[in-house]
């Protein structure tokens, strides 16, 4: 495969890294009470201190490789989906109430006395379901997990449970701890390669790609089995993150052990295809798989018609389709949604909608990717009435609207309709929400209407959205661009306040817009000051005045600009006659 050399890894240095692994004494459930009630603790595993070393992190292209949002976390669906069973744990509430209470306790100790106390068994439900409800809470989940192995050990718990523990610390990136644990399993012989998959998939989400290529590598020292179906795991975690470039790297190195076929290429171009949206770099895969003598399934033509659609190349589109009709070959819904937007982007809506009918003669049922396929490029192109009525079209066939179908309208909408779609989000179910607003404060700042923009502020509250970073940036920018300096300025006091990351091309207009209001001040104020003076200086040279003598008797000086250039003409005449 053709690879620029210098992007390549080196799994010699990986496996010697690998042998130089010391002992450790594994996951002490005796000190882990001062990481759980110390939040400023931190905990450093002997075992894969080699992991977290900066000498061994440091990759060559990628350099300290950290998440780039360390305190945001999101739940992935996908690794650990809620059990049903869960909801039918009848103390997992009273539980919970608990663990909140001794949440404040100063040692671990008393804690799991007052859980020992409440009466209630740690079954293997019951933690799973607290492991599940505490996902984001990992001092307390893992208080949760000490307490069921108190009672049981290890093998008290089935691999699930052992799992879930494993992935909420590794997603609140305490992989120490997660490596910590591991090692401990070892030596009760409880690791697989689905528990270092589960690592790998971590490191992947915190923008780690190194750590995670030796994760994998390391799976031979925990002597688990690196099959064809790991290896594809690992890859399509690298490609969900945008690390296409290193997946294509493993394969590369590793096509002794894991021979490339049909998926680990449909894998490659479902990164280029549709994470990375690279035609190029799509376009080479495709000849490189064809270079290796693999025949392409209806998976990888679907990958390259979606990517050809994204593009807008509807040449290039029909022909895959027609070249995959012609192998045999079935098309599935996706392959439809992206001819239906392809063409719809090229202005051919009848033939867009001909394709809808076709959907239906192939017993495929169209979803909500597919109506959004024709709505987002009428919305686009300004078509409002014709989107409206396909909106109609699909309520009517029982497909519900996403936040997505009501985002295309509002990019398209006037001002007014931006409200009612908000108001009909909301009685549907799906929404406004932060992207919303975040789309809304963009249409309006480019259109110029800060008090519009204002007014969507204040809304933003009504609906219980809370302001992110990106809110404040665009609105303040959008105030400054308008000229509503003192309302933008309040706003970016309010949002450093908050400890927000500013951007630093508002901090550039915040101080151009002070220079310029100072500059005007300024000059108004010499302005000012120079009236005063020139009136001043009128009243000296208007000369002599009048003795006038006032009621109280005192005698004051009044001058009177008309007697006083009167008196100077008289004089100039005096000085003329005797001259």
């Amino acid at each position: 495969m053709a690879l620029a050399p210098a992007r390549r890894a080196t799994p010699v240095l990986i496996q010697r890294v690998l042998s130089s692994v010391p002992a450790s004494q594994g996951f002490s459930l005796s000190n882990t009470h001062k990481l759980i009630f110390s939040p400023s603790f931190s905990f450093q595993s002997s075992l894969f201190s080699w992991f977290l070393s900066p000498a061994i992190s440091k990759h060559p292209h990628h350099g300290y490789c950290q998440s780039s949002f360390p305190n945001q976390y999101t739940y992935e669906s996908s690794d650990f989906e809620a059990d049903e069973r869960d909801q039918d744990e009848p103390h997992i509430e009273s539980v919970l109430k608990i663990l909140f209470e001794v949440k404040e306790l100063p040692t671990e100790e008393g804690a799991l006395g007052i859980l020992g106390e409440s009466g209630v068994t740690p079954t293997e439900n019951l933690i799973f379901g607290l492991l599940l409800r505490l996902k984001n809470e990992w001092r307390l989940a893992l208080l949760v997990f000490q307490w069921g192995v108190s009672k049981h050990g290890y093998s008290g718990f089935g691999a699930k449970v052992r799992h879930l523990m494993i992935w909420i610390l590794a997603k609140h990136n305490r992989f120490d701890l997660a490596w910590s644990l591991i090692r401990t399993l070892h030596q009760h012989s409880m690791v697989t390669s689905q528990t270092l998959l589960i690592m790998i998939k971590r490191y992947c989400a915190a923008n780690d790609p190194y750590r995670a290529i030796k994760t994998f590598y390391a799976m031979d020292v925990f002597k688990t089995s690196t099959s064809q179906s790991a290896f594809h795991t690992f890859l399509r975690a690298l490609c969900n993150h945008r690390n296409v470039e290193e997946a294509e790297e493993l394969v590369f190195l590793n096509k002794k052990f894991f021979p490339p076929e049909t998926e680990t290429f449909n894998i490659l171009l479902d990164g280029w295809c549709n994470i990375m949206v690279d035609l190029v770099e799509t376009k080479r895969v495709w000849r490189q798989m064809s270079d290796c003598c693999i025949l392409p399934d209806a998976t990888t033509y679907s990958h390259m018609i979606c990517c050809f659609s994204k593009h807008g190349n509807l040449f290039d589109s029909l022909r895959l389709y027609d070249e995959m009709r012609k192998r045999g070959l079935v098309p599935g819904i996706a392959v439809y949604n992206s001819l239906i937007y392809v063409l719809s982007k090229e202005n051919c809506v009848e033939e867009a909608l001909n394709i809808l009918d076709k959907i239906g003669e192939a017993n495929l049922q169209p979803d909500v990717t597919t109506y959004n396929s024709l709505i987002c490029p009428l919305c686009e192109s300004h078509k409002i009435k014709k989107a409206y009525s396909i909106l109609d079209d699909m309520i009517h066939k029982g497909v519900k609207p996403t936040t997505e179908t009501y985002h295309a309208f509002i990019q398209a909408e006037h001002m007014r309709g931006k409200l009612d779609l908000m108001k009909r989000m909301r009685r549907d179910g799906c929404g406004p929400t932060a992207e919303t607003f975040l789309q809304i404060f963009e249409n309006v700042s480019k259109a110029g209407q800060p008090w519009f923009l204002l007014d969507m502020w204040a809304k933003m509250k009504k609906y219980d959205i809370i302001p992110e970073p990106v809110h404040y940036n665009i609105v303040v920018h959008g105030l400054l661009s308008c000229g509503r300096y003192l309302k933008a300025r309040e706003l970016y006091k309010e949002m450093k306040s908050k400890g927000f990351l500013v951007d630093p091309k508002l901090d550039i207009m915040l101080k151009k817009q002070e220079a310029v209001i100072s500059n005007k001040n300024q000059e108004k104020h010499e302005a000012v000051i120079s009236n005063k003076n020139q009136e001043k200086h009128e009243a000296q040279v208007s000369g002599l005045g009048e003795h006038v003598k006032d009621p109280s008797g005192y005698k004051r000086r009044r001058y009177n600009k008309k007697q006083a250039l009167r008196r100077l003409n008289l004089k100039k005449v005096k000085h003329q006659q005797k001259a």
